[in-house]
């Protein structure tokens, strides 16, 4: 089952019998009209965000992922079972209808009665029966008890696609992170390598002065810790790259070979992005939407058990014919017919409706407290990431202007060894520097990336 469906899923349920939303105000939370933590504001567009990385292979890896995914199938499944659930509750605001056929036959002995004709034998007389019946039923729902219960599951429907898009939006952000986690990982792995061998001839370099007696021991000494330092760096480069490229793998549903095909380089992310209105999170992030669902639901619940204290009104009739050869059930002469109305009036059930009634009081208690805490939540992680994305952007500024500088300092000592003004072991030092200086910067790269992927499923989605 392919789940195209999560990624824009339509509701099925009528818009009449949906329960209007509940605005975050009702909650007594005060809500400012713009964020504590400075950024720009604009509209909110719910639509696929990682394309704003514009990166072709990401876009591929998240549509397979979201594709392939046993959760999402799982959550999809459950959206299935709720649809279910919901189009039997609001079948029975409907007459329901059913046809009956029904057959007897019958024998009775007449003890004690002479035959005619001599004999001691018992009269005997046998009968059939044939009937034919269409039989109609409906509750007219005075009081709206069928509707409530119609209007709580439709909310349970659409809490539960919100907590689809919910996964689907995570699993998303999951898989971009991870895929620049794995591209870094490459990067840093060829960057150690390239480490790993400067540093081996700067020992070897280091060892012949040392040898002739230009340099101290400690030099020499030195440049042997640094280069086997820089070897078991590229082992655990080397082994964090496959592990975090298998991991991938199995996310996104392929064989973990260690055989993904990953990007050359990581993006770099200059835009800020619009980070909206308070406000507007309780309609555009998932888990708050499924909060706000479950509250609408069970506000329902509480309607359906309070309206079942009162009387119900019953409607039922049934037609039909009735005889003793199948032949004549559609015979109009043998036609039968009856309409009755009931009404029920709950007097005692020991307590039960009324326990029904305050369970179901109870349970929306703990969904609109559960609403306040998804909303407070929300609240918290959008002023924190804002915050967390300035601070990488500013870190990842300034390591970009060191590496920049380390790298026009590599440059310059690289043309001044090719001129033979600077010895080879100055230009080694030069290059290890800007190499230690590139990891430093890749490093920054991902995790800007990874804070402004949070702050994307904090705000709950993209940003035209």
């Amino acid at each position: 089952m392919r789940i195209h469906f999560l990624l824009m899923i339509p509701l099925l349920a009528a818009c009449n019998m949906s329960p209007e939303r509940i605005p975050a105000e009702s909650l007594d939370i005060e809500v400012p009209e713009s964020w504590y933590a400075s950024y720009g504001e604009g509209d909110v567009d719910n639509s696929r965000w990682w394309l704003s990385f514009e990166d072709e292979m990401l876009a591929k890896v998240v549509t397979k992922g979201v594709e392939n995914s046993r959760s999402l199938k799982i959550a999809a499944a459950r959206v299935e079972a709720a649809g279910a659930q919901l189009e039997a509750v609001t079948g029975q605001m409907y007459p329901a209808l059913d046809l009956g056929i029904t057959g007897t036959r019958r024998v009775q002995n007449f003890i004690g009665f002479p035959i005619p004709g001599g004999g001691n034998g018992v009269l005997t007389s046998r009968s059939n029966t044939f009937g034919l019946s269409l039989n109609l039923s409906w509750e007219l729902d005075l009081w709206g008890r069928v509707r409530s219960q119609v209007r709580s599951a439709t909310a349970a429907y659409e809490a539960s696609e919100a907590d689809a898009l919910a996964a689907r939006e995570s699993l998303a952000a999951q898989i971009v992170k991870m895929w620049y986690s794995c591209v870094e990982a490459r990067l840093q792995t060829a960057a150690a390598e390239e480490a790993q061998g400067a540093a081996k001839m700067l020992e070897d370099a280091l060892r012949e002065r040392f040898e002739r007696g230009l340099v101290p021991a400690e030099a020499y000494l030195n440049a042997s810790i640094q280069r086997k330092s820089r070897d078991a760096a590229q082992s655990q480069r080397r082994d964090l790259q496959q592990k975090l490229t298998r991991q991938l793998e199995i996310v996104i549903g392929d064989y973990p070979a260690n055989a993904l095909e990953l990007a050359d380089s990581l993006p770099e992310i200059a835009n800020d992005v619009a980070a909206g209105m308070p406000a507007q999170l309780v309609t555009r992030r998932w888990d708050v939407v499924r909060a706000e669902r479950q509250l609408a639901a069970t506000e329902m619940s509480v309607s359906a058990a309070r309206a079942a204290l009162f009387p119900r009104l019953s409607l039922s009739g049934s037609g039909g014919t009735s005889t003793e050869s199948i032949k004549d059930l559609l015979d109009g002469d043998f036609s039968v017919w009856n309409i009755a109305g009931n009404i029920l009036q709950p007097i005692f059930h020991g307590g039960t409706l009324l326990a029904q009634l305050d369970e179901s009081a109870s349970k929306r208690d703990q969904a609109l407290h559960g609403y306040a805490i998804a909303v407070l939540q929300a609240f918290y992680e959008v002023e924190s990431l804002i915050d967390a994305d300035n601070y990488s952007k500013q870190a990842t500024s300034e390591l970009t202007s060191s590496f920049e500088d380390s790298s026009a300092n590599f440059d310059r000592a690289k043309q001044r060894y090719e001129q033979g003004v600077t010895n080879t072991i100055d230009f080694l030092q030069a290059k290890l520097s800007f190499l230690d200086a590139k990891s430093r910067h890749l490093q920054a790269l991902n995790q800007r990336i990874a804070a402004r992927v949070d702050l994307h499923l904090s705000l709950g989605g993209g940003f035209e």
